[in-house]
């Protein structure tokens, strides 16, 4: 087509072969590849959802952009920031400003200026005034709090494999 620039309002519908976005707007700008949402975005991967006022899709990147009052929502795990960068070949998250996410299944809250999550490596780094909290309960009921706070928190796992024999000997002793 010799349009290059196509627009497209009300109840808006875009796939691409894992994602879906429904939105009130969208500029698709067939020249630069690049999808533009705004206004009541919402996207489905899987069954993982997410919402938020505007963002952007780049194809050639295959880079996903979701910014104003955005909420992600798994089954196990919960989040909102300002601003969200998805990169749909690695699965990998980056989440900017007033960064937060509750994992229901570990009992963990966290909450960061910037929150990045590597996929392939289920690694999470938190920086920019990052704060882990997380509750425990022993076996006659009794809750504790551990609250971390510093200027970059990491979390990872290692395969028992990997961790040299004496580390693991030693946490053992300090379990016992």
């Amino acid at each position: 087509s010799k349009i290059k620039k196509f627009t497209f309002s009300q109840n808006v519908n875009m796939f691409t072969d894992s994602i879906f976005v429904k939105t009130k707007d969208l500029k698709y700008e067939s020249d630069l590849n690049l999808a533009t949402f705004g206004r009541a975005t919402n996207a489905w991967k899987d069954e993982n959802m997410l919402s938020s006022e505007s963002g952007w899709y780049d194809r050639g990147r295959e880079l996903f952009f979701f910014t104003d009052m955005v909420h992600v929502m798994s089954e196990e795990q919960e989040g909102w920031c300002d601003s969200l960068y998805f990169y749909r070949n690695t699965s990998d998250v980056e989440m900017l400003g007033n960064a937060q996410v509750t994992d229901t299944t570990r009992n963990v809250f966290a909450l960061a200026g910037r929150i990045e999550y590597l996929d392939t490596l289920s690694k999470v780094t938190l920086t920019r005034d990052p704060a882990v909290i997380t509750e425990t309960e022993d076996q006659q009921g009794i809750k504790d709090t551990v609250y971390l706070g510093a200027d970059r928190l990491v979390y990872y796992t290692v395969r028992m494999c990997d961790v040299d024999s004496m580390a693991v000997v030693n946490a053992k002793g300090r379990l016992e």
